[in-house]
């Protein structure tokens, strides 16, 4: 992946981002944003910490999709 930053020159947003944890660092170093929505409510606590560990945090951005997705109201599991 590292040979296509050509490809994005001002970065790219990653739109409602669900995929591997693993391929973060790498759409990352592309200058990639990661939107994250409510879906990330419903997975299991410890796969949605490790997704938003994984984000760099200057690359977080939060979407609401409402009503579409609603998220779920414990978010006291994510803490």
């Amino acid at each position: 992946m590292a040979r296509c930053t050509w490809l994005f020159p001002a970065g790219i947003i990653l739109h409602s981002y669900q995929e591997s944890v693993e391929m973060v660092p790498d759409f990352a170093k592309l200058g990639a944003y990661f939107s994250l929505f409510g879906y990330l409510m419903s997975m299991k606590p410890q796969k949605a910490k490790k997704m938003l560990k994984s984000v760099p945090t200057e690359r977080i951005l939060l979407e609401s999709d409402s009503p579409d997705v609603l998220p779920r109201s414990n978010l006291d599991a994510l803490l």
